[in-house]
């Protein structure tokens, strides 16, 4: 820990990362929000992460894709359960300097990212600084909104494509390779509208620490992880092979089945012969 004396008054540096020691009931509240949402964001993507390697639907590009995402959420909610959350409940203040700038570094290295030098996060050093925010944070965070605008432009594109093949071109309406991918694009509209909420708050809050602005950057923060949390709850919802594989059925390439030994033996007896031979 390092003390500095800037205008006659003492600045300890990293002192934003401890607590005040008496929790108050804004602390508890958002401690206990953050502790839920982030460890159902931890048992969701766990949950994807099982099914992505037991089912073999997803050994493609498509469940690498999704695996990769899912396990840089993972570790990071699984910080904010370990670490964060009970750092805000409970507010002590002799949290060691190197532990909670390890933990803040973690997350950002999870998905490849420079947090530990200045020009990527902005570090305050003296209390008299200009400003409180990160310029190369503040493009990054614009550039991810302008990304999600153009993913809902193109959602808005997929909509009437997709009106259009359901009302003049009936007969591919009904394919089934139509129908999965109608399901795809409603798993990655849901999923964008809440990423557009969470990217708007963080480029309107922009990292800055202001108290008036407090509700916006919670808001942002606690959609992001929502988005996370509904990332999780997508892929069980909008894939019909998921739901059968969870509830004991066992999924194959062409068909889902799922027979009991019992039912398998009360139908070979009942059956014609030939039946019997396709059945077993």
């Amino acid at each position: 820990m390092a003390t500095f004396n800037y205008s006659s008054s003492v600045f300890v540096y990293g002192a934003e990362l401890q607590g005040r020691g008496e929790p108050t009931q804004k602390d508890i509240i958002v401690g206990s929000v953050m502790f839920v949402l982030a460890l159902a964001a931890v048992f969701l993507g766990s949950v994807n992460l099982a099914i992505i390697w037991k089912m073999s639907i997803f050994h493609n590009a498509f469940g690498w894709f999704w695996a990769s995402r899912t396990t840089v959420e993972v570790i990071n909610n699984f910080l904010h359960v370990v670490y964060s959350a009970p750092m805000t409940i409970l507010q002590p203040k002799n949290i060691p300097i190197p532990l909670a700038t390890t933990v803040f570094v973690l997350c950002y290295f999870c998905a490849f990212y420079g947090p530990q030098l200045y020009e990527y996060a902005f570090i305050k050093c003296a209390p008299n600084m200009e400003r409180n925010y990160s310029i190369v944070g503040t493009i990054i965070n614009r550039t991810c909104w302008v990304l999600c605008c153009v993913t809902i432009g193109t959602d808005i594109s997929t909509a009437i494509r997709i009106v259009y093949i359901r009302k003049v071109v009936r007969f591919a309406s009904h394919s089934d390779d139509f129908k999965r991918d109608t399901r795809f694009f409603l798993q990655t509209i849901v999923q964008n509208f809440t990423m557009i909420i969470a990217t708007t708050m963080i480029v309107v809050a922009n990292n800055e620490y202001n108290l008036e602005d407090e509700a916006i950057r919670l808001f942002g923060f606690f959609t992001l992880i929502v988005t996370q949390v509904n990332n999780g709850i997508t892929l069980l919802v909008f894939n019909p092979e998921v739901r059968r594989h969870l509830c004991g059925y066992q999924v194959f390439p062409f068909s889902v089945t799922s027979v009991s030994y019992s039912t398998k033996t009360a139908r070979t007896n009942s059956a014609p012969k030939a039946v019997q031979e396709i059945i077993l």
